[in-house]
């Protein structure tokens, strides 16, 4: 697809910019949702989100968010970047220190002048969780509450688009956790175009729709979240607990079982818990908890789907690491299973093999809504 077909990608990225004596290039597109850019430190994720910000310009190529362009140096367009709309939130919030979390976010709202934000300043305080906070002042808040206060400051001020940097740098356990539950919350509330940045894997995985990794200044490669996780020439797909993301649609519920069926595209899925009431379910499925059989067996796996092996690849160890794709086609949601070298000789498997993969009831207790 041509760029100038590429109207409909949150982000349109192709920027090249020297600094410091080294070569800076980012090119990717990425699609609806939230956009995470995964790398070491030193990558240049802050580098690749002042340029789209309008902070730094690059020296040559093309920026555009949600359609608009941001940046064409050959088209001598060079939004300026109080006109680009960004909300940009830091990693270290940026708040001012001598204004209560309460004007904090009135000073967000004065930004968006006539505009109308895509959550109201109430409804937001309260998905937020910060009406208790509200008259006290950013030192007295923990890390957590900081960076709730940062989004919630960015979004008052309507923005249309939305960058985050390492927000969840230096959270641990339930504030991290309850974090990246409000990120999900809004990814998917909102339709606003979000391009998050971190260092750690996990984050990436329960939060992205499109991944885009980056190493030494470049793009190693970009995609859809589970298309990136199930490829097995990246090193994701190649990790020893690595896994997939598949957003399933909840069709029914049994009360006595307590276990919604969901629905992935042609494949059905018994999920513990009830979540019929929800538009989907994500649900993150490492490789080690998939295993793989030539026959259909009579034993008590609730999830015993049909797929197809459409790739494999021997690890370090005594394992295979395999891409199923779900259904009798090759084209399918994708699913990764780990097996042994041995098991893999033994059932004679082969790519293009039709096979049976057991999901353990377990590895679908770990969820999200995606």
């Amino acid at each position: 697809m041509a760029r100038e077909e590429a109207c409909g990608m949150s982000f349109d990225v192709a920027i090249g910019r020297m600094l410091g004596g080294k070569r800076f290039a980012f090119d990717f597109r990425a699609g609806a949702g939230l956009t995470a850019v995964l790398g070491p430190s030193g990558a240049g994720k802050t580098t690749l989100m002042d340029m789209i910000a309008g902070i730094a310009l690059p020296d040559s190529g093309r920026i555009a968010v949600g359609g608009r362009t941001l940046y064409d140096r050959a088209g001598g367009i060079a939004i300026p970047i109080e006109e680009r709309r960004c909300g940009y939130i830091f990693q270290d919030g940026r708040l001012f220190p001598h204004l209560s979390v309460g004007r904090n976010l009135e000073y967000g709202a004065r930004l968006a002048g006539d505009r109308v934000p895509p959550i109201g300043f109430d409804a937001l305080v309260d998905l937020l969780g910060l009406r208790p906070l509200l008259d006290r002042k950013p030192r007295t808040l923990s890390g957590g509450e900081a960076r709730r206060v940062a989004i919630g400051r960015a979004l008052l001020g309507c923005p249309a688009f939305l960058l985050m940097d390492e927000p969840l740098t230096g959270l641990d356990g339930e504030m991290k956790l309850d974090v990246i539950a409000m990120i999900a919350e809004l990814r998917d509330r909102l339709t606003l175009p979000i391009l998050l940045v971190s260092h750690d894997r996990d984050e990436v995985e329960r939060l992205a729709d499109n991944i885009v990794l980056i190493d030494e200044g470049a793009v190693i490669a970009a995609g859809e979240a589970n298309a990136i996780l199930s490829d097995l020439s990246l090193p994701l797909a190649r990790a020893g607990d690595a896994l997939v993301i598949l957003k399933a649609e909840p069709v029914g519920h049994d009360a006595d079982y307590d276990i919604t069926t969901c629905r992935i595209g042609e494949t059905l899925l018994q999920v513990p818990g009830r979540w019929d009431g929800a538009p989907t379910v994500r649900l993150r499925i490492r490789a080690t908890d998939v295993t793989l059989s030539k026959d259909k067996a009579i034993d008590s796996a609730l999830n015993r789907l049909t797929a197809r092996i459409v790739g494999a690849e021997r690890t370090r160890t005594a394992q295979m690491r395999v891409v199923l794709s779900l259904g009798e086609s090759e084209d399918g949601p994708r699913l990764l299973a780990s097996i042994t070298r041995k098991s893999w000789d033994m059932l004679g498997l082969a790519i293009g093999d039709r096979v049976e993969a057991a999901i353990k009831a377990a590895a679908l207790a770990e969820r999200r809504r995606g």
